[in-house]
């Protein structure tokens, strides 16, 4: 019986959780998780359906999310924003033209953010970095 709560314990201590004997000699053990997720800003910040979405991290531990913004089937919008602390903020303006822009992929590199998407009805690709995609409308 020692070995067993000793098992137990080591199981908690490394788990990270807390455990706690089946009294009536069942041997199962409750787990309590350490972490739990939480929500970054504010839920639904997308206009429309968001498809095709891409998290990245920038050296100063914000977190960029590149997704395609789904007004219709024939009108997607490739959109990045970024997290303040606060509140999502968009980035850059729209990213392309094109009516249709989606299966987006976002990564940053020296905190510059890129981002690859499949665009208009001839199922094309591009990259842009931020500094390219200024000027853009939506």
């Amino acid at each position: 019986m020692k070995r067993y709560m000793l098992l137990i314990l080591l199981v908690s201590i490394v788990a990270g959780c807390s455990g706690t004997e089946d009294p009536t000699g069942g041997g199962e053990i409750e787990i309590a998780p350490k972490y739990s997720w939480q929500l970054v800003g504010k839920a639904g910040f997308s206009d429309n359906k968001a498809k095709y979405i891409s998290l990245a991290i920038d050296n100063k531990g914000n977190p960029y999310v590149a997704y395609s913004d789904f007004i219709s089937d024939s009108d997607a919008k490739a959109k990045v924003i970024k997290f303040d602390g606060n509140t999502w903020q968009a980035v850059g303006g729209a990213v392309s033209s094109d009516k249709i822009a989606e299966y987006t992929s976002l990564a940053i590199y020296n905190n510059t953010p890129y981002i690859a998407y499949r665009f208009g009805l001839g199922n094309k690709a591009a990259v842009r970095k931020l500094d390219n995609w200024i000027g853009y409308t939506n």
